[in-house]
């Protein structure tokens, strides 16, 4: 394990991906680390309310050999505190305070992203993109927006990119993708069903895959070549997490393409500027 991630930044990128019980797992060990440290297994699962052959499942369900190992690892990050764990918004809160909870939780989302990122794996996607033919960026939901962003700043350095976030239209475009082109999809939970189904089908007609997540152990992370990895955490009961991971996942990349190729980049730059100057005149 990185020695910069902490056990709270391994459920959290696992989160989407833990069972119902594992779940429970997990919340009772973020609520309480302190003492888990001095707990034995089975002292967790009473607690619970659960088997002592569940905890071991969710210890390794977010990456953990064995019980022995995520308790060093636990006890690790708590002799190295870091900032305060996702505050929960109360209806009783001021705005001040809700902005100041929303934002903490987005530093703390971009720390842990951050702790748990594969650099590699980041690299890998930098030089796929280079080396594609053609660009598809699919992303559905709540996800959509990133297709955008991402779209952005893809054609603002010039690369031939879409952005489809219609499901007919990614079956479609899977059915006819040839080899040489590349699938990026966006999905902040990598679950939907539809969007798994058109990453099968272009992969089976060639196309490379690479995907940008907040649950490393989905189904549509396992699919693609490459996978990119954030964290997110369920903060309010109708909002799954936040998007600011993803979005700053995006930015590492357009950011490290921008740098590869700096002086197409400012070309572009200035022809995209000078272009736009037309209309203030």
């Amino acid at each position: 394990m990185n020695n910069m991630k902490t056990v709270a930044s391994h459920i959290r990128a696992h989160g989407d991906s833990l069972s119902n019980t594992e779940r429970r797992v997990a919340d009772y060990i973020l609520d309480n680390q302190q003492h888990v440290i001095n707990m034995s297994m089975m002292e967790i699962a009473n607690d619970v309310g659960v088997s002592d052959a569940s905890v071991l499942r969710f210890v390794r369900s977010i990456g953990f050999k064995g019980f022995n190992d995520f308790k060093i690892a636990l006890a690790t990050s708590l002799y190295n505190p870091r900032e305060a764990i996702f505050e929960k918004v109360d209806p009783v809160d001021d705005v001040e305070t809700i902005a100041r909870k929303v934002i903490n939780s987005n530093i703390q989302l971009l720390k842990d992203t951050l702790a748990f990122s594969d650099f590699d794996q980041i690299e890998k996607s930098i030089n796929e993109i280079k080396q594609a033919q053609r660009i598809y960026i699919f992303a559905v939901g709540t996800s959509s927006p990133m297709a955008a962003r991402l779209y952005d700043r893809l054609f603002r350095l010039g690369y031939p990119a879409t952005a489809i976030t219609d499901t007919y239209h990614q079956l479609m475009q899977a059915a006819i993708i040839t080899k040489g082109d590349l699938i990026i999809a966006v999905s902040q939970s990598g679950t939907p069903e539809t969007l798994f189904q058109a990453l099968l089908v272009a992969k089976e007609k060639g196309a490379k895959l690479i995907a940008i997540t907040c649950n490393e152990a989905s189904k549509i992370a396992k699919l693609a070549e490459v996978n990119i990895s954030g964290v997110t955490e369920e903060v309010w009961s109708d909002i799954s997490g936040s998007l600011v991971p993803i979005a700053a996942l995006i930015d590492i990349l357009y950011t490290c393409l921008e740098i590869n190729d700096i002086e197409k980049a400012s070309l572009n730059q200035h022809e995209m500027r000078s272009a736009l100057g037309l209309l203030r005149r």
